[in-house]
């Protein structure tokens, strides 16, 4: 069912949830030029489609568990884990998929991962 805005105004929905708890605070995204930022995703509207991107938030870094520390290695792949799986499992372009396959790439090599490396 589509959102009725002649029914109730998103301002009012917007003062209802942030009255549900005191410890959390919703507030509302405009989109800019048909875009919208949601949780990790970019979602733009053209041509009565959706497109997604990955979204990295501008503050974002590309820190992580550097390879030469001594951590456990499982825990140095964690995050490449992470981000490998949700460039697979999102439903992004093959551009897009090329794109953020290259910012893993760039992440692994400023953090000290070797271009070659044995999985043993």
């Amino acid at each position: 069912m589509p959102y009725d805005q002649s029914k109730i105004s998103a301002n009012k929905i917007h003062n209802i949830i942030n009255h549900i708890d005191v410890h959390l605070e919703f507030k509302i995204s405009e989109g800019i030029n048909n875009t919208l930022p949601y949780l990790d995703l970019s979602i733009s509207r053209s041509n009565n489609n959706l497109e997604l991107e990955i979204y990295r938030k501008p503050t974002y870094t590309d820190i992580m568990i550097h390879y030469t520390s001594n951590h456990p290695h499982n825990h140095k792949l964690a995050a490449f884990n992470f981000y490998i799986n949700r460039m697979i499992s999102t439903p992004i372009t093959y551009q897009e998929t090329n794109r953020e396959w290259h910012k893993i790439l760039t992440m692994a090599r400023n953090n000290g991962f070797p271009e070659q490396s044995s999985m043993s």
